[in-house]
């Protein structure tokens, strides 16, 4: 982008480069790795269904733009959205290790929200004005692939403020206290029950003692 900024003009559409060309076949492969270890795994990870669906609407419209040698750098724009992506990563990694109360499980979630917001939700979004800058040149390409073309990337816009709207709310919980209120409640809703738990107990404990019962019911308790 930076040695081709014609790439993303408003009368470039078909404009393309050997790197912009590489770029692409480099991204596909590597969704397509990814999306490998999803089905392997399949609803064994939360939200399966909606990064199934990502990813194979990434490769119709990848491998569209890849054979066409067209909107690439719109394709290469869209990668920045992945700066994102060891953020989320990083989550999953430091949640199943246990750190999830530590600060940099909180440090790296603030870091997630801010870099998922400015390159999936600003970024993917503002790609709508050079399409709309595009749009004769878009409306030359057969049906089948403007359809395609079109329906990925709005079906992303979807897919994107849906993902953040989850994420938000996670960080609101966080930043705002309201799992440990959750939390505090429910200790205060089950204290009163282990308390009489903790009576029966203790008089149990007296009754034998003072009758000379089961001595093995007093060294069980």
């Amino acid at each position: 982008l930076l040695d081709e900024p014609l790439l993303v003009g408003a009368d470039d559409f078909f404009r393309s480069t050997n790197l912009s060309q590489l770029c692409c076949q480099v991204f596909i492969g590597y969704i397509v790795s990814d999306l490998v270890v999803a089905l392997y795994f399949w609803n064994r990870w939360p939200g399966w269904e909606s990064n199934l669906i990502h990813h194979v609407l990434v490769l119709m419209a990848w491998w569209q733009l890849t054979s066409g040698k067209y909107a690439q750098g719109i394709a290469c724009v869209s990668m920045l959205c992945e700066l994102s992506t060891p953020f989320v990563a990083a989550r999953w990694y430091l949640d199943k290790a246990g750190m999830k109360e530590g600060k940099m499980y909180f440090v790296n979630g603030i870091a997630m929200m801010l870099t998922f917001f400015a390159t999936r939700v600003c970024l993917y979004s503002y790609l709508m004005i050079p399409l709309y800058q595009m749009r004769a040149s878009i409306l030359s390409l057969p049906l089948l692939n403007i359809c395609i073309f079109l329906g990925c990337y709005f079906a992303g816009v979807i897919l994107q403020n849906f993902w953040f709207t989850k994420i938000a709310r996670g960080a609101w919980k966080v930043l705002s206290g309201t799992k440990t209120v959750v939390a505090a409640d429910a200790n205060k809703e089950y204290l009163p029950i282990t308390e009489d738990i903790h009576k029966q107990v203790r008089t149990l404990k007296d009754i034998d003692m003072e009758g000379g019962g089961d001595t093995k019911m007093s060294e069980t308790f």
